[in-house]
């Protein structure tokens, strides 16, 4: 089975995605698993550029 994942960047996006985006695209008919996953920047890791 196939699934769909959001990569975020932080607790708001999840959030977003887990409130707004997920229930909307079950209400369209997707029938796929559905998550958001948060990833780690290099803003985190005290670098620059990207």
């Amino acid at each position: 089975m196939k699934r769909v994942v959001f990569i975020v960047e932080g607790d708001t996006e999840v959030s977003f995605i887990q409130k707004c985006v997920i229930p909307y695209l079950y209400l369209k008919g997707f029938t796929n698993p559905m998550n958001a996953q948060k990833i780690l920047t290099n803003r985190k890791l005290n670098k620059k550029g990207g």
